[in-house]
C-alpha cells in the first residue's frame, strides 16, 4: 500500500494542482457560451480533474480497506477502531497531527473527542 495522502481541498492549490485545475476550469466555463462547446482546454481541465478524483478515490479505498473510516475533507478526520479499557473506540486522527492524540465512544462522533490517557500519550 502506498503512503497514506490527504489533499487539503480548503486550500488554495492541492499537491496535484486539482483545486487549482477546478477553479480554472470553471472561470473558463464561466466565459464560454453553450453553443460552442468545450474547449480543448477544457477538455484537458477536466481530464485533469477526473484523474485527481480517481487518486482520491483509491486513497479512501485504501483506507477503508485497512478498517478506517475517513470522515471528511473539511477536517480532515480519520477514525481507526480500537479498544480502550475493555471496551470498543474509536481512535482520532485530525489532518495536522504528527500522530493519534485523542479518541472517542463509538457513537460520540469529534465533538465527543478526548485526549488519550497519560500512559498511552508517552509511547
Amino acid at each position: 500500500m502506498r503512503g497514506l495522502v490527504l489533499f487539503d481541498f480548503g486550500g488554495t492549490l492541492d499537491a496535484d494542482g486539482s483545486r487549482w485545475s477546478v477553479a480554472q476550469y470553471e472561470l473558463i466555463a464561466a466565459k464560454a457560451r453553450p453553443e460552442w462547446g468545450e474547449s480543448q482546454e477544457q477538455v484537458a481541465l477536466k481530464a485533469r480533474i477526473d484523474a485527481a478524483a480517481g487518486k482520491i478515490n483509491e486513497f479512501l479505498g485504501e483506507i477503508e480497506q485497512i478498517g478506517c473510516e475517513f470522515k471528511g475533507f473539511d477536517q480532515g478526520l480519520v477514525d481507526f477502531h480500537g479498544r480502550l479499557d475493555e471496551r470498543e473506540i474509536l481512535w482520532c486522527w485530525k489532518l495536522g497531527e504528527d500522530r493519534i492524540t485523542h479518541w472517542h465512544e463509538l457513537e460520540a462522533g469529534f465533538a465527543g473527542r478526548q485526549p488519550l490517557p497519560e500512559v498511552l500519550s508517552r509511547t
